[in-house]
């Protein structure tokens, strides 16, 4: 069996992180009225960023650590057990 070529360009990389992070329109009406555009456009390409930056990192890590198929609910199983590792991957 061959292993599996992971690949992801940055193009690929941040189109994946801006619709993980952004959850599509629901709220933007309020967030123009409340911030006006410009603070509601800096939010929408800031906090993609600020939420999936870490999450990446931390992922990355225990990605290294644990090298095992299971992604988060390997990583919770080992440290929290299986009913955490259940609820995770629900």
């Amino acid at each position: 069996m061959e292993p599996m070529k992971r690949t992801m360009t940055m193009l690929e990389l941040a189109t994946f992180t801006y619709i993980i992070a952004s959850g599509g329109a629901f709220g933007m009406e309020p967030a123009v009225q409340a911030g006006g555009p410009l603070l509601t456009m800096i939010c929408i390409f800031v906090s993609p960023w600020v939420w999936c930056f870490p999450v990446g990192l931390v992922t990355a890590e225990l990605s290294t650590a644990l090298p095992t198929n299971g992604g988060y609910v390997i990583f919770a199983h080992r440290g929290m057990g299986s009913f955490a590792a259940f609820q995770n991957g629900w």
